[in-house]
């Protein structure tokens, strides 16, 4: 054999197991991790449902556990400006959790909740995990999401009637956003004296030629009826803590539904046929007539005008 050649074989050998040994065995030992989201683009404060896909083909079972100085489970989200996220509370984990060789576990992780986005822009965000055994990190590919906001159609400061939070100021936006199939309602609710989000609920689909009706009860809680579709009506009771009451929905007959307030501060549906959501499901409901809009646990801060100095939540 070619002297030449013998070299270049010996190297390219050595050269693959250089390639193993820094890689950590990724042919015997590898962990699948995949990020997906329902959309690409969001309006501010929505609550941003990651779904993380972890698959175990390393042919042993795996413990996945916080070390002392390790999360196991944990996100990178990059900025529009190309800065990292540090989460709202560093001491955020998941629990600890055994996935079989050759099966996989899938978690649905609020982002909102944990991490301050709100900057409008184009984040980056990518799903880790630290897997004690093997003593590495493994990584989704990178999941690109924007920020933006909505069209206001109505907005309106009102105080907080009862409860422990009476005589505060709740700020209330009816936002209107298109999704990539449809037009979409969304509630917002705040608190603008703290700066703190405490909702922002998708409502369902809209029809871009109906206007929803709007109307505060005595305790200037909002109602909402909004056309969804042809003929068929969504109704949404939401408190002011960010809270929704009450969830129905409408089919027109011979009148068109309305939202009345009777005189002792009561609001109501007038008109049209009420569904039952045990006959009939609804398209126009986020997933079903039964659904509520995904809650969000705890307040969101607004994002401060100094980014670095990121205010707690409530």
């Amino acid at each position: 054999m070619n002297k030449k050649i013998s070299f270049f074989i010996r190297l390219k050998t050595l050269g693959l197991l250089l390639f193993l040994v820094l890689t950590g065995g990724d042919l015997l030992a590898q962990v699948r991790v995949d990020l997906s989201f329902q959309r690409r683009i969001y309006i501010a404060y929505e609550p941003l449902i990651a779904k993380v896909t972890i698959e175990n083909l390393s042919g042993q079972d795996l413990e996945l556990r916080d070390t002392d100085d390790t999360k196991w489970f944990g996100f990178e989200i990059e900025t529009p400006h190309g800065r990292l996220i540090p989460p709202r509370n560093i001491n955020y984990s998941m629990p600890p959790v055994i996935v079989p060789s050759g099966q996989s576990i899938a978690r649905a992780i609020n982002l909102t909740t944990l991490y301050p986005i709100g900057e409008y822009g184009t984040y980056l965000v990518r799903a880790s995990i630290f897997v004690p055994s093997l003593g590495r990190y493994f990584s989704s590919s990178p999941s690109r999401l924007e920020i933006t906001e909505g069209d206001t159609l109505w907005r309106q400061r009102v105080g907080v009637a009862n409860g422990p939070n009476t005589g505060e100021t709740r700020e209330i936006s009816l936002l209107q956003f298109k999704l990539p199939h449809s037009l979409a309602l969304y509630l917002r609710i705040e608190d603008p004296n703290q700066g703190i989000i405490l909702c922002t609920h998708q409502l369902g689909r809209t029809v871009s030629r109906g206007s929803p009706d709007i109307l505060l009860d005595a305790e200037n809680e909002v109602h909402i009826l909004q056309l969804a579709a042809p003929k068929k009506y969504l109704y949404t009771h939401a408190g002011l803590d960010g809270k929704i009451r009450d969830r129905k929905v409408y089919e027109t007959d011979k009148s068109r539904p309305a939202l009345k307030k009777a005189p002792e501060g009561l609001v109501h549906v007038v008109g049209g046929i009420y569904v039952d959501p045990e006959q009939q499901k609804s398209e126009a409901a986020p997933t079903n007539v039964t659904s509520r809009p995904v809650p969000i646990p705890t307040p969101i801060p607004k994002e401060p005008a100094n980014k670095d100095q990121i205010p707690k939540i409530r």
